[in-house]
C-alpha cells in the first residue's frame, strides 16, 4: 500500500465471513499502529437493525460513524429494488469527515486502494465526507 498500512488477517477473515454467511450488517475498521483493524461490528440480529425498514436499518448504521474520526466501513446495504424485490449489496465506505484530522485523512486516502485490493467482492464504493454523502438516498442512487 502507498501508505504502508497493512490489513490484518482478522479483517480479511471477517469480511470473507460477511460475504459467505451474511450475519453482519456492518464491520467498522480503523487504522491503528500501522494496521487496518476491526473497531466494531453490528450483526443483523442487533436490536439497532433487526426488523427495521431498509431506511431505519441504514440510519442505524450511519449513526455509528465517528463524527470527527476517519474510518472504513464494510456494510450490507439493504433496499427494495424497482421491481419490489428485497436486495442486499456489500458496500465499502471510506469515511473521511471534514472535521477529521488532516494527517488522518491523508493516511486513509492513501491506504484505500491497498485495502480494497485485500477485500474483493463488494458491489459499490462510497466516499463520505459528511453525513449527506452516506444517506440512504445516496446509497440507493448507486443501484
Amino acid at each position: 500500500m502507498a501508505s504502508g498500512v497493512k490489513v490484518t488477517d482478522e479483517v480479511v477473515s471477517r469480511f470473507n465471513e460477511m460475504k459467505l454467511r451474511g450475519k453482519e450488517a456492518a464491520i467498522f475498521l480503523k487504522i491503528e499502529n500501522g494496521s487496518v483493524v476491526v473497531s466494531s461490528t453490528i450483526t443483523k440480529d442487533d436490536p439497532r437493525v433487526a426488523g427495521k425498514s431498509p431506511e431505519e436499518y441504514h440510519a442505524a448504521l450511519v449513526a455509528e460513524l465517528p463524527k470527527n474520526q476517519c474510518a472504513f466501513v464494510l456494510w450490507d446495504f439493504v433496499f427494495v429494488d424497482n421491481n419490489g424485490a428485497n436486495q442486499q449489496k456489500l458496500c465499502f465506505t471510506k469515511w473521511v469527515p471534514d472535521a477529521g484530522k488532516v494527517q488522518d485523512k491523508m493516511v486513509y486516502a492513501s491506504s484505500t486502494e491497498g485495502i480494497k485490493g485485500k477485500l474483493p467482492g463488494f458491489a459499490k464504493e462510497v466516499q463520505g465526507n459528511d453525513f449527506d454523502d452516506v444517506t440512504f438516498a445516496a446509497f440507493r442512487g448507486l443501484f
